[in-house]
C-alpha cells in the first residue's frame, strides 16, 4: 500500500486485503500456515477423486470418466494458481499500486466502481453454485451424505473461491491497463484539440507515459504466466467434459449445464477484457502518431485530417508509434502462444460451437 493519497486507492487496497484474508495461508509469511493450507487441499481433493471414481469400478461409463477427468483438470488449475500466487504474493500488490497511480481520481473512482461490479457478480455466482451443488449432492447421494457435504464445503474453500477471486483480479488487472489508456488517450485529444499550446516536453511525456504502460503490461503478463494459460486450457477442457456429460445425461443435465455456463461466461468475460486492452492499446497508439506528426512537420489538426497527401514521419519516435498500429504483439499474451484479441474470442465461440455439433450428431 505504497501509493495511497486519495479515497478510491485506499478502499481498492483494503478490499484486496480483506479478500486475501480468506486465503491468507496462501500469502502468509508463515510456512507453517502455507502448509496447512496445501495439505487440506490435497485432502480434499483426493477425497473427490476419490469419491467419483468409486462409481467407476461398479460401471465404466462415459459419465463417470467425464466426472473424474473434470475434477483433476480443477484440480490441477487450482495447483498451478496456489503455486503462482504464493510465489508472485508481492507483486500483485505492487503493480496493483503501480497501476492506479498512473491514472487520475476521476479513472481511479471508475476502478472502485468497476472492482464492486466484479465483486457483486462474483459472489452471486459463486453463492448461486454453492447452494445447487449442496442441494445436489444432498439430495441424490445415497452415500455418506454428511462426508460429501464436508468434502464439498472443503474443496470450496480451498480450490473454487481461490481460482475464482484470482481470475476477478486478472480481469480487473486488465481493468487498470484500460483505464490507463483511456486516461493518456484523453489526455492526447485534449493536446489536439489546444495544439497551439502543445510543446516538445509535453509531446515527449505523453510518448513516455505510453511506453511504461506498455511496460506495465508486460508486467502483468508474467504475473499472470502460466496462470492464464492454465485457466484457458483447464476450462475449455472442462466444459467440453461438461458438455459431453450434459448431453449424455438427462438426470445431470440442470446441474452440470449451471456449472458449465457459470465456467463459459468468466472465460468469456477473461477474453472480452483481454481483447480491450489490445484494442485500447492501439487506439491510443493512434492518437499519439497522429499528434507527434502535427507537432514534427507543423501542422494544424484540420489542415492534417482534410489533406489526402502522405506526411513521412522521420522522427524515430514516430516510427516507433507507427510500428505499434501494425503490432499484434501488444496485449495480453498466453504464455507466449498467442495475444488475445477480439479474433480469439469469435475463434474460441466457434470452435465451441463445433464441438457442440459434432456431439449431437454423435450421440
Amino acid at each position: 500500500m505504497e501509493y495511497n493519497e486519495d479515497l478510491s486507492t485506499v478502499k481498492i487496497n483494503r478490499l484486496w486485503r480483506y479478500l486475501y484474508i480468506y486465503y491468507g495461508f496462501l500469502l502468509s509469511e508463515h510456512t507453517c500456515c502455507f502448509a496447512v493450507f496445501v495439505t487440506v487441499h490435497i485432502l480434499a481433493n483426493a477425497a473427490d477423486a476419490v469419491l467419483r471414481a468409486i462409481p467407476i469400478f461398479n460401471n465404466v461409463s462415459v459419465i463417470t470418466l467425464c466426472n473424474l477427468f473434470s475434477v483433476l483438470v480443477y484440480w490441477i488449475q487450482a495447483c498451478v494458481c496456489t503455486i503462482v500466487l504464493r510465489k508472485k504474493r508481492y507483486q500483485f500488490s505492487h503493480y496493483l499500486n503501480q497501476l492506479l497511480k498512473m491514472i487520475n481520481v476521476v479513472y481511479k473512482k471508475r476502478a472502485w466502481i468497476s472492482l464492486q461490479r466484479l465483486m457483486i457478480f462474483t459472489f452471486i455466482s459463486l453463492i448461486s453454485s454453492f447452494l445447487t451443488e449442496m442441494i445436489f449432492f444432498i439430495s441424490f447421494n445415497d452415500f455418506s451424505s454428511s462426508f460429501n457435504a464436508i468434502v464439498i464445503i472443503a474443496n470450496w474453500l480451498t480450490i473454487l473461491i481461490l481460482n475464482e477471486i484470482a481470475k476477478i483480479l486478472f480481469i480487473y488487472f486488465c481493468v487498470l491497463i484500460i483505464l490507463n489508456f483511456e486516461c493518456l488517450m484523453t489526455k492526447v485529444e485534449n493536446a489536439t484539440v489546444f495544439f497551439s499550446s502543445l510543446t516538445k516536453r509535453k509531446l515527449f511525456n505523453y510518448q513516455h507515459q505510453f511506453y511504461k504502460i506498455l511496460q506495465r503490461l508486460d508486467d502483468v503478463n508474467k504475473l499472470f504466466n502460466p496462470l492464464l494459460a492454465a485457466w484457458i486450457t483447464g476450462d475449455i477442457i472442462y466444459i467440453c467434459l461438461s458438455l459431453r456429460i450434459a448431453i449424455n445425461s438427462i438426470s445431470e443435465f440442470s446441474f452440470v449445464t449451471l456449472y458449465t455456463v457459470r465456467t463459459l461466461v468468466v472465460l468469456l468475460i477473461i477474453y472480452y477484457y483481454a481483447a480491450r486492452v489490445n484494442e485500447k492499446a492501439r487506439a491510443t497508439a493512434v492518437v499519439i502518431t497522429v499528434l507527434t506528426d502535427l507537432q514534427q512537420n507543423n501542422h494544424s489538426p484540420k489542415m492534417t485530417y482534410s489533406s489526402s497527401s502522405h506526411v513521412h514521419v522521420d522522427n524515430w519516435k514516430d516510427r516507433m508509434f507507427i510500428q505499434h498500429l501494425s503490432l499484434d504483439s501488444t496485449g495480453i499474451d498466453v504464455s507466449g502462444y498467442f495475444i488475445i484479441t477480439k479474433g480469439s474470442i469469435l475463434t474460441f465461440i466457434g470452435t465451441l460451437l463445433t464441438y457442440v455439433v459434432l456431439l449431437l450428431q454423435t450421440k
